[in-house]
């Protein structure tokens, strides 16, 4: 019996297959079982000997059973630069080919090299790209790093936007952590508009009402992804190898917090029963196993978010500088009428969230880590220096104005942003009337509050902002509808000698500026023609004069007043006739 080529090539290809198909699945199953049956004995002998010595009796490491590990869940506000809106080709087999392109000695991540990978293996657009790089400087970066960015910038001559935005694309990225925080992008909640008609009813729409209910159980969603996919994330921090050591477990510093935090003089992991025992790497399934028992979820540390109720109270959750940590979340809920805060929040609190508010004005006049306003309608928000990222997400007819290192826009309509974002704001999901415009005010302690935050206002990207699909209804603000911004609040004092800032530090781009210069001439002219009118008449003194200095000023008060309805400003000047003390 004979064969043909072609017969003996289909044979063999079929034994090749269920080569693959039976006998590697069944060896890789038997390494991935006698990885699992290791880390339990590890844990077990660990757990048995916890209240014995170490073998170095002056070591003050936890017990494995002292020593837990808690999802950072500011993450899924301040750090999802995606929103998820999730490109086809974003997948696990695609980001596992991106370790593999970007992977280098130095691990370094450029730019440039960044936006090719993405686009190659990723299948986004470079906004996007630049999107995501962006948001992860924000997140990672020290202020110190910041502060030396800046004074590099300053350094140069050209300060054009075109130049900002080419030195903007000089920086690189560390690798482990820059893939672990594009796998946590992978992240999406339970529920997300889908019906436009339903995202412009004013928050009254039933899909926009169902996402802010399934926000409030983001805490256990998150920790049920990272749990999920814990094994891929460990494989991002040690770049793709099998072992990871030390030094790549201080990359999970992005994602967990050790409870109780390891001693200031040691780094993150150090708890970790692995390098007790003297090893210097371990195998990843090992730590998986040892991490899948020990990660958990804070509802105290991180409070779920308040939904908007029928005749709910007001609630604020404002830690006072020097208390001990107990939340990492700063929240303040159905405020209505004004509101102010100028104290600063401890170093330990990473996110503020401002959510349900509705017919207010908030005024934060402080240093600020990050912000999220969630599902509030038509309200004004003043913020101090917000050091990371501000999310205004599922929003109707807000006014925000903030010095912020990234900004971020989605599923909002009818909102205005006066910012100085020192990389690029970005806009996602469904959005209508969304206006962008530069930051033009102050407050006393301003400037310092930048400082203090490594802010730069002289680099602001906000009228280069960014949108994720095309189409979308986000325009700059016409300079002709621009003006200056006025807050009658002034922080107290917070930093010794330093001198008070009576000016916008913020540069305005020309168009805007030549445009408020206008306005002020405008307004100096007709100030300075209704005075002169005003003292010619009380100069003359006669009956016939004052009877028309007063006609003539209850006509211009009318006018002032009809321009007040007509424009809104009601609750602006209410506030600066009017501000309460803080609650």
């Amino acid at each position: 019996m004979t064969f043909s080529l072609t017969q003996c090539y289909l044979f063999c290809r079929k034994v090749i297959y269920y080569f693959h198909k039976y006998f590697l699945f069944d060896l890789n199953f038997y390494k991935r079982q006698k990885a699992v049956t290791m880390a339990r004995r590890l844990t077990n002998t660990l757990s048995s000997t916890s209240n014995s010595k170490v073998s170095n009796p002056s070591s003050t490491s936890l017990s494995p059973a002292e020593v837990s590990y808690v999802v950072k869940c500011d993450l899924v506000e301040s750090s999802l630069a995606l929103s998820g809106h999730i490109p086809a080709a974003y997948t696990p087999t695609a980001l596992s080919r991106v370790i593999t392109d970007i992977n280098s000695p130095s691990q370094q991540v450029t730019f440039a090299q960044w936006v090719d990978v993405a686009q190659t293996q990723l299948g986004v657009s470079p906004h996007v790209a630049s999107s995501l790089f962006n948001a992860f400087l924000v997140t990672t970066q020290s202020k110190e790093s910041q502060l030396e960015y800046s004074r590099v910038y300053l350094s140069h001559k050209d300060r054009s936007e075109d130049a900002a935005l080419k030195f903007l694309h000089q920086r690189t990225a560390l690798a482990p952590p820059f893939m672990l925080f594009l796998y946590l992008q992978l992240f999406q909640r339970n529920t997300y508009i889908h019906n436009a008609a339903d995202a412009w009813v004013g928050g009254a729409g039933s899909a926009r009402q169902l996402a802010l209910t399934t926000r409030s159980h983001d805490g256990e969603a998150f920790l049920t992804f990272v749990r999920r996919h814990l094994y891929d994330l460990l494989l991002c921090t040690s770049m793709g190898n099998y072992k990871i050591t030390s030094n790549d477990v201080q990359h999970l510093g992005l994602l967990l917090h050790e409870k109780p935090p390891a001693p200031t003089s040691t780094c993150f992991g150090a708890n970790l029963p692995f390098w007790v025992a003297g090893t210097g790497s371990v195998e990843v399934s090992v730590l998986h196993t040892y991490l899948q028992q020990h990660v958990a979820h804070s509802a105290t540390w991180y409070p779920p978010l308040e939904l908007p109720i029928a005749g709910g109270k007001l609630r604020v959750l404002w830690p006072d500088p020097g208390t001990a940590p107990s939340t990492h979340v700063a929240l303040i809920a159905r405020v209505q009428g004004l509101f102010t805060r100028s104290v600063a929040l401890p170093s330990y609190v990473s996110l503020v969230v401002i959510s349900s508010c509705s017919q207010c004005t908030i005024y934060l006049l402080c240093p600020l880590p990050n912000v999220s306003v969630i599902g509030c309608i038509n309200v004004t928000l003043v913020l101090g220096a917000v050091a990371g990222t501000l999310a205004v997400e599922e929003c109707d007819m807000v006014k925000v104005v903030a010095t912020c290192g990234g900004c971020r826009v989605v599923n909002t309509t009818g909102a205005r942003l006066h910012l100085c974002s020192n990389t690029q704001p970005t806009i996602h999901g469904l959005v209508k009337g969304v206006q962008m415009a530069p930051y033009s005010t102050h407050y006393n302690m301003l400037e310092a509050d930048m400082k203090t935050c490594g802010l730069n206002p002289l680099l602001n990207f906000a009228t280069s902002f960014l949108t994720m699909v095309q189409g979308m209804d986000a325009t700059l603000l016409p300079p002709e509808e621009f003006t200056p911004i006025m807050i009658p609040i002034q922080a107290p004092p917070r930093y010794h000698g330093c001198p008070s800032t009576v000016y916008s530090p913020c540069v305005l781009p020309p168009v805007y500026a030549k445009s408020v210069q206008k306005v002020t001439e405008a307004f100096n002219t007709s100030l300075h023609s209704i005075q002169r009118v005003l003292a010619l008449l009380h100069a003359d003194g006669s009956e016939k004069a004052l009877a028309t200095a007063a006609a003539f000023r209850q006509k211009v008060e009318a006018q002032f007043s009809q321009w007040v309805a007509s424009s809104g400003q009601q609750r602006a000047v209410l506030d600066m006739l009017l501000v309460p003390p803080e609650k």
